[in-house]
């Protein structure tokens, strides 16, 4: 969880502005040892929540 929240962090600091930036990381499959890394797109979606407070949602980029 560690890795996506600091990718995620790095395309927003990127993104200058933009409400919703995709970005790249690698996800090891369950079954450990033997198993490569896969890439794995997100979405990050930055925009206004309930009460106008700013939220961010991580999104698999077919979701909406």
């Amino acid at each position: 969880m560690w890795d996506v929240l600091w990718m995620a962090s790095r395309a927003a600091r990127r993104a200058q502005g933009a409400p919703r930036i995709a970005f790249d990381v690698y996800r090891v499959p369950r079954g450990g040892q033997g198993m490569r890394p896969r890439p794995a797109r997100l979405h990050l979606h930055i925009g206004p929540g309930d009460n106008a407070e700013p939220v961010i949602t991580i999104l698999m980029p077919n979701e909406d």
